[in-house]
């Protein structure tokens, strides 16, 4: 309902994601995870969320690029773990 009122609601759009991965949906969740961080590129949850996600289908570029962006906005994000 949230994205109905609010399509470009990137928390609402990374839940979802999270929902698509938990089912097992993942190139979808990427999808939506890309999209979060095409509306709001400082969006750091999101481009961890694609970092974790790339590393899981195994594109380790794309993976490394996310980490890049995480790394340079806060160098000391304890989140990163590829």
């Amino acid at each position: 309902r949230a994205l109905e009122l609010r399509p470009d609601f990137v928390d609402a759009i990374n839940n979802l994601g999270n929902l698509l991965w938990e089912r097992g949906d993942t190139k979808e969740a990427r999808i939506l995870y890309r999209r979060t961080v095409e509306l709001k590129p400082g969006f750091l949850l999101g481009h961890l969320n694609l970092t974790l996600i790339c590393r899981e289908l195994r594109d380790y570029k794309e993976a490394l690029r996310h980490v890049d962006v995480i790394l340079q906005a806060n160098p000391r994000y304890i989140m990163i773990t590829i």
